[in-house]
């Protein structure tokens, strides 16, 4: 990432993705605003409409050489379901490793309906299904082998297939609130079962 040349070309490719996640051409002020809106409730990250305006090139008062922070660049490949901008970046060269490469769709938790159930896996040997209340927030109604245990509620932004599954928060009772990321190495599967559920999973805990 030492080549200006090859940063700008990334840099480029992350903006793409950014503007195919939030489904627009990011083009003039209220889309900055939208953008920024958008990123902090996905990333939990907060990025200004003005260092948005600055990495797509709509202000130029930082110079031609303007290269966005690393606060900036996570926030970015966070939105786009990367832990981090070196993981994006290193996506097409680490195909063994299935949390730096997308395989198939992406869900966004928003969309789901009232009511949907989706069951998570990932290695080695854990799984839960969610149960989902409204916008980003989940029941947990079944897990196996997994720190999540039964009655957690819950938030995540979007499911993506072979890529980390980042819980924002935990709220378990008589525990306060806590994070966790699910396949962290390994990425997950998930499956959307709709609005009913009769086929539970072998209960288990990880400590």
């Amino acid at each position: 990432m030492d080549d200006n040349r090859d940063f700008k070309e990334k840099l480029n490719e992350l903006r793409g993705e950014v503007e195919r996640k939030v489904n627009r051409s990011v083009r003039t002020p209220a889309d900055f605003e939208y953008l920024s809106e958008d990123i902090k409730a996905v990333s939990r990250l907060c990025v200004s409409p003005t260092t948005l305006k600055r990495v797509w090139g709509y202000m130029n008062d930082a110079g031609a050489f303007y290269r966005p922070g690393n606060f900036t660049l996570r926030a970015l490949a966070r939105y786009v379901g990367y832990r981090e901008f070196e993981d994006f970046v290193e996506r097409d060269h680490t195909a063994s490793s299935q949390s730096a490469v997308f395989f198939g769709d992406m869900v966004e938790s928003a969309n789901l309906p009232k009511g949907t159930y989706v069951r998570v896996a990932w290695h080695p040997g854990r799984e839960c299904v969610l149960h989902h209340l409204f916008d980003v927030h989940f029941e947990v109604v079944e897990t196996r082998n997994s720190k999540l245990m039964k009655g957690d509620i819950v938030s995540c932004c979007f499911f993506v297939q072979n890529a980390p599954l980042y819980f924002n928060s935990i709220h378990r009772e008589g525990v306060g609130s806590m994070s966790y990321i699910a396949g962290s190495s390994s990425g997950v599967r998930f499956e959307i079962l709709g609005q009913k559920y009769d086929h539970p999973v072998n209960t288990g805990n990880k400590s």
